[in-house]
């Protein structure tokens, strides 16, 4: 009865061991890619942040033309009155 106890055990014991050595590369993998999915949101937010003056610039030429047809409309509304 204790040597089938035992290789119970024994078996039981490498079925851990191995279930812990497959958890600690499935956490090495997921390591990895939690690395390079940082370097990728790195690298997107520096091609923002280089592409930010324009949009600056972009949004600033779109309120000027915006304010200069609102002050046209204006204008004309206020010379037909």
């Amino acid at each position: 009865m204790s040597i089938v106890l035992s290789t119970c055990a024994v078996i039981i014991t490498v079925i851990i061991v191995l279930v812990a050595l497959e958890f600690i590369d499935t956490l090495k993998q997921i390591k990895t890619s939690a690395s390079a999915i940082e370097k990728l949101a790195r690298d997107a937010n520096n091609r923002v942040a280089e592409v930010e003056p324009v949009f600056k610039i972009v949004n600033s030429i779109s309120s000027s033309i915006n304010n200069a047809f609102s002050s046209i409309a204006n204008k004309l509304t206020s010379i037909f009155k």
